[in-house]
């Protein structure tokens, strides 16, 4: 695998984002810093988010279900044991568990994960003889599976055909349900389509509510409730939920490219072109919603993104009690308070959880030369 390139964003852009941004509150001189979440201790903390009001954080071993900043928090440990420990990042849901590693795949109803002999073990090369391996997706990356709001999995691998290396990915589907808590598997399905040329690997995955977006090589695809993969965009792209509809991202791949803004539905159809900007660098962020408004992180850096028809605003927002770390997500922890989950790569070693309060997050970053 290519070594994980660090895309901290210079400071001299950054000011420039400050002078093209038009803060909506008053900016306070006085730095409210990120505190540490004892709830979670010095784990390295992979993810988190919001599931019918109750926070899941996600760490290298398992989850926090209902977790709170402060704790005493329940942990419950994934239900089968890592060959990289830590480097997958497995989405929290509240409908199935889903963990896996080189060979095996598990599914748990939520309220027994961990619980032996609770969950349902798979093993990819009784589902699939010419099964090879799953795609590394470590979790600087992306998810390493897929599962959507209705509890179907989806997992990307690569498999052989008549003892040749197969060109296109395949996926391995489950559908699932929960019965008075308990899970039942409605469909395991395989995904084996010869839909591009040319070997290509699977480099992010991301679920919706009823749709998977899958970014193959230089392109785009998404599978929806036709569970066939279908070209999106011809280029890379980064996607995510804004108020009803989807805003994805985009710039073509190994060449000189504006930045592409496109917004779908939530089914992730009936898209149109936003505009194209000057500078894609934005793609070097992750984005999330809060508050109703767009964060882009990336590092220890957190960044508002105003989207507007003909201009995107950026202004780069104080981190101070960040530094050092590697955000791994950006997320309303309660009512008024925001969590920041971060775990360590090369160059970035603070790990845990971090929080402030909402009011407090919009607040630029003050920087000595202003």
């Amino acid at each position: 695998m290519k070594s994980f390139s660090k895309f901290l964003i210079p400071s001299a852009i950054a000011l420039i984002f400050l002078q093209n941004c038009n803060p909506k509150e008053e900016i306070p001189s006085v730095s409210t810093v990120w505190e540490r979440a004892e709830g979670f201790g010095l784990d390295p903390l992979l993810g988190s988010n919001l599931l019918n009001q109750k926070l899941f954080v996600t760490s290298e071993s398992g989850r926090y279900p209902n977790a709170t900043l402060d704790g005493p928090n329940d942990f419950q440990g994934f239900g089968i044991e890592q060959n990289a420990p830590g480097r997958y990042r497995f989405p929290s849901s509240d409908k199935v568990v889903a963990s896996r590693n080189d060979n095996f795949i598990v599914l748990e109803a939520p309220k027994n994960v961990g619980l032996t002999g609770k969950g349902l073990r798979y093993n990819m090369k009784e589902i699939d003889p010419d099964f090879q391996y799953f795609f590394d997706l470590p979790y600087f990356f992306s998810d390493a599976i897929g599962i959507d709001k209705n509890g179907t999995v989806l997992i990307p691998y690569h498999s052989a055909s008549n003892g040749f290396a197969k060109s296109s990915p395949d996926f391995l589907l489950f559908k699932t349900k929960l019965v008075d808590g308990e899970l039942e598997v409605l469909e395991l399905k395989l995904i084996k389509e010869n839909f591009i040329q040319g070997m290509n690997s699977v480099t992010r995955v991301n679920s919706f509510d009823n749709f998977f977006q899958i970014r193959i090589g230089p392109d785009t695809y998404n599978i929806g409730e036709d569970e066939k993969p279908k070209l999106k965009h011809e280029h890379l792209t980064k996607s995510f939920q804004f108020g009803s509809e989807i805003i994805s991202f985009g710039a073509l791949f190994g060449q000189s490219s504006p930045l592409y803004a496109y917004r779908s539905d939530l089914n992730g159809q009936n898209t149109q072109l936003i505009n194209t900007f000057d500078d894609p660098s934005i793609l070097q962020l992750e984005f999330t919603i809060v508050d109703g408004r767009i964060i882009g992180y990336g590092n220890s850096q957190l960044f508002l993104i105003d989207l507007q028809e003909n201009n995107i605003k950026i202004t780069e927002l104080d981190n101070t009690g960040l530094e050092g770390s590697f955000i791994t997500s950006v997320t309303m922890a309660d009512a008024n308070r925001v969590l920041v989950t971060s775990a360590p790569i090369p160059g970035f070693d603070l790990a845990g959880g971090f929080y402030k309060p909402l009011e407090e997050l919009f607040k630029p970053r003050v920087t000595a030369t202003q």
